[in-house]
């Protein structure tokens, strides 16, 4: 159970940041939900086959805060691990891609911006690890129905 939490301080006015974040929630096909008494979220995809993709954030006084989460029957789910990679790599890359749009409104050398990006290269990274290991996995499963099916 988990989130995946960002609190990037950007420093930019807030309709450019604004800006940002509803193009990637309306380019996504994010729906606003208002629960009783909590914070608004944005939704995408509500099932109840699989998982649903969850976007909340806030900005004020030039810091982003972002979480993002998978979830189904409320239960959630961060965007690293095993369980759901497909769902959890495609999304992970979706918010990584709005933190680099929000991060090219910085100037050239912010030290924000480098290391935010150093930050998001490592995920990378350990998300590529993770999806290549579930390829593997799912090779050998295959290779054991197909020999099953030879014995």
């Amino acid at each position: 159970m988990g989130r995946y939490i960002k609190d990037i301080w950007l420093g930019l006015p807030e309709d450019e940041v604004q800006n940002v974040i509803q193009r990637f929630l309306n380019t996504n096909s994010f729906v606003l939900k208002q629960n009783f008494g909590r914070a608004p979220y944005y939704v995408l995809g509500e099932s109840t086959v699989r998982c649903n993709c969850f976007f909340q954030y806030h900005y004020t006084e030039g810091k982003l805060h972002m979480e993002a989460w998978l979830g189904l029957n409320n239960v959630e789910s961060d965007l690293t691990g095993m369980s759901s990679v497909v769902e959890k790599s495609t999304y992970l890359q979706k918010v990584h891609q709005l933190i680099e749009e929000l991060l090219a409104l910085l100037p050239a050398g912010n030290p924000v911006a480098v290391a935010m990006y150093d930050e998001l290269a490592s995920e990378k990274n350990k998300n590529r690890a993770g999806m290549a290991l579930f390829v593997i996995l799912l090779c050998v499963f295959a290779l054991m129905v197909a020999v099953a099916k030879i014995i």
